[in-house]
């Protein structure tokens, strides 16, 4: 088989010899170590090597986990992370349908290779199509964010339509208004295909639709639900007294450990006086809020609100010390609308709210892709943003060790940014993510190889 080329940016695909046996080890210990993948084959790249996964979508299902491609991508890291680097992939794609395997029941790396040369991303495999005017309704809202004209009730709505966490917030609010229904979160996670949405409005109603559009306005400015009244009174509260003692404490701390590592802050000049802002830093340790909290001064501080995944609301100390420390839950997965509309009501409440657009801690120290939520926050409600380098963290205490060491930490602060009258969010997002590595220098470097997540181009409808 010819090797062949691509564009700069494309997946180029080239046979190279390789030992199957030692493949299998590999893909055997993936399949151990990630519970979010069912089926992986390892496919030789040219000098590098290529995995293609397939999700585990019973157990993605029972944990209510539709956000299928960043949980993935956050297990197959820290997964890398414990092979040595030789034995890791270079990059990887994810696909839903099963893989083609051999007579013998192994995965058939030759078809999955020509796959791959083919069209980079290898297509889903796609049969049921529902008729009727409700499923023609679903089809319709979807069509208002993709262009794709054809597409079975078995297609993914993130791995094969390409619908991130935050557009299926506005595709559902959508269905919601076109069929004048609600689905509640529970039930919304596990909408993983177009089949699984059209059933779910089938069961909720048996109405035609009325044509209709929603935007994040729409979305960020409706009156909270009673739950969301209730989460954001018992959050969004100032507690001065134990905010006080809680940053006296992280200050003498501060001073008492002065002599095991450095601490610099750069940049106060840069805050804005008063809230309501979002405060937008790189995240690459369990210590970064810490950090950054005692880089504020106290004024500043005891507005902060932040904004963090809703596993620590769980139950106990956790969930105690998260409200008490003003933590909004936001989960990708199964709260993702109420967690953007707690973060818009934290701001509008004057809060700072303070993102790690990551999503994730880095797996190597480099920065990662920045999610777009924090530029739809910035632009709906009108706040500025000021990006923060954490530098330092990663040799304090990295994803995947539990023990600290002394390193020097900075944290610099930046100019604030605004949204620009008609700017998207892809374009505001992009420029504080560029704030924010050249607030870090050389601290925004790969310590390590981590494999490169691919996905195939997919053409989008840009939405107000």
């Amino acid at each position: 088989m010819m090797e062949r080329t691509a564009n700069e940016g494309e997946l180029v695909m080239a046979p190279r010899d390789a030992d199957p046996a030692r493949l299998s080890r590999i893909e055997q210990w993936y399949l151990d170590h990630c519970e979010s993948i069912s089926e992986i084959c390892l496919v030789p790249a040219g000098a590098d090597l290529h995995a293609v996964l397939v999700p585990n979508f019973p157990i993605l299902r029972e944990q209510h986990h539709p956000n299928t491609r960043e949980l993935i991508r956050f297990e197959f890291h820290s997964a890398s992370k414990l092979l040595p680097v030789d034995q890791r992939p270079d990059s990887f794609s994810v696909r839903s349908a099963s893989l083609p395997r051999t007579p013998n029941g192994e995965p058939d790396r030759e078809r999955i290779y020509a796959e791959l040369l083919e069209t980079g991303i290898p297509p889903a495999q796609t049969s049921r199509v529902c008729a009727g005017a409700i499923a023609q309704g679903v089809r319709a809202c979807i069509r208002q964010y993709r262009l794709e004209t054809d597409f079975a009730d078995d297609a993914n709505l993130e791995l094969d339509l390409g619908f991130d966490s935050l557009e299926r917030i506005l595709l559902l609010s959508s269905v919601e208004k076109v069929f004048e229904i609600h689905v509640p979160e529970g039930d919304a996670g596990r909408i993983f295909t177009v089949g699984d949405l059209i059933d779910a409005v089938q069961s909720r109603t048996q109405s035609f639709p009325v044509p209709s559009t929603i935007c994040w306005s729409d979305v960020l400015r409706a009156p909270l639900d009673p739950t969301e009244q209730s989460l954001a009174d018992s959050i969004l509260v100032q507690r001065p007294t134990m905010t006080l003692l809680a940053w006296a404490a992280a200050q003498s701390m501060r001073m008492l450990r002065g002599k095991g590592f450095q601490f610099e802050v750069t940049g106060i000049e840069h805050l804005p006086p008063e809230g309501p802002w979002l405060l937008v830093a790189n995240h690459c340790s369990h210590l970064d809020p810490l950090f950054l909290a005692w880089a504020l001064p106290y004024r500043r501080a005891r507005q902060l609100s932040f904004m963090g995944h809703t596993e620590y609301f769980g139950s106990g100390w956790k969930s105690a010390l998260a409200k008490r420390l003003k933590l909004v839950p936001v989960d990708p997965d199964q709260h993702a609308r109420r967690g953007m509309r707690l973060c818009a009501e934290a701001l509008r409440r004057g809060f700072i709210g303070a993102v790690f657009p990551e999503g994730e801690r880095s797996p190597n120290g480099a920065q990662q892709r920045f999610h777009r939520g924090i530029g739809i926050l910035a632009r709906e409600m009108k706040v500025p943003i000021v990006p923060a380098a954490i530098c330092g963290t990663y040799e304090v205490l990295p994803r995947g060790r539990d023990r600290i060491r002394a390193a020097p930490v900075q944290v610099r602060f930046g100019e604030p940014l605004r949204a620009h009258p008609d700017e998207t969010e892809e374009n505001l997002i992009a420029r504080a993510s560029t704030a924010v590595s050249r607030l870090r220098g050389a601290d925004d470097r790969a310590r390590e190889p981590m494999p490169l997540l691919m996905q195939a181009q997919r053409t989008t409808v840009n939405r107000p």
